[in-house]
């Protein structure tokens, strides 16, 4: 992963302020949920090595679209 940057648009829209060095509780979930998200999905590619193409069930496609959804990479027209 490359350099973080966070900032709060309420106080700071100009994003001048990067609180990446901040003990910021929204941070520290993010950077939690991110860490959570890369180890599965290592597991995931671990996994799909030892055999050929993985499908999902309906659960984890919604659960993915929610992650993805919530990361920005996919928007609800």
């Amino acid at each position: 992963m490359g350099p973080v940057e966070f900032y709060d648009l309420e106080e700071d829209p100009g994003e001048t302020r990067n609180l990446a060095a901040s003990d910021h509780p929204v941070l520290r979930c993010l950077r939690s949920e991110s860490g959570r998200y890369i180890r599965e999905a290592l597991e995931l590619k671990a996994k799909k090595s030892d055999r050929e193409g993985v499908e999902l069930s309906e659960q984890e496609r919604l659960e993915a679209d929610e992650a993805l959804r919530t990361l920005g990479y996919i928007k609800w027209p």
